[in-house]
């Protein structure tokens, strides 16, 4: 599966990078915005209850990130960003999520960087929860920072390549808590 992502990342960036050469369609950066996205990256998390780190760090495919928000201007926007990494833990799959209201600046036509703050929430992957095991939500706060290169432009189109690194803390029961970072390379598709 992850292969075939990769695959599909790669194949994607070389055709729309040689379509993107040969036109020139600024995009028209107003009014609502809506970013969908698929990365792949790494996760790093400790916690009170074991003490240490579970591994050194665990890899994954994060899909969907989703960015919603509003142009302030042709260069600033206003974004609720959502992104997370599954991770293993007592041999469950787990999921480290984060909700962040961000800002994001075009710093030339095609680069742009942002940054953000809200919710962290460590929680059991979607397709591995069982009654009584594996199923507890836990909530807390999380930052974020990103950049990204927009490879295709249209009017009211982009994609572009995106780094992200995330860190957090989620509040487990009995004044504990549950601590993760992530960093994770991608590609997303935005509609103004």
């Amino acid at each position: 599966m992850k292969q075939l992502a990769i695959t599909l990342i790669i194949l994607t960036i070389g055709i729309l990078t040689a379509n993107a050469q040969q036109t020139d369609n600024t995009p028209e950066r107003k009014g609502f915005m809506f970013g969908l996205g698929i990365s792949g990256g790494a996760i790093s998390i400790s916690d009170e209850v074991t003490g240490a780190d579970f591994e050194e760090g665990q890899g994954g495919i994060s899909l969907p990130n989703i960015k919603i928000g509003y142009m302030i201007n042709s260069k600033l926007a206003v974004l609720l960003n959502t992104q997370g990494l599954i991770y293993e833990y007592n041999n469950y799959d787990r999921s480290f999520e984060t909700a962040l209201v961000s800002v994001q600046y075009w710093v030339k036509d095609r680069w742009w960087i942002g940054g953000g703050f809200g919710a962290g929430i460590d929680m059991p992957a979607l397709y591995d929860v069982e009654d009584n095991y594996n199923d507890d939500f836990n909530f807390g706060c999380a930052a974020g920072i990103s950049t990204g290169y927009e490879i295709f432009q249209r009017k009211h189109f982009t994609i572009d390549l995106q780094l992200q690194a995330t860190a957090g803390r989620a509040f487990l029961e009995n004044d504990l808590h549950r601590d993760a970072a992530t960093f994770t390379a991608g590609i997303g598709f935005n509609i103004f």
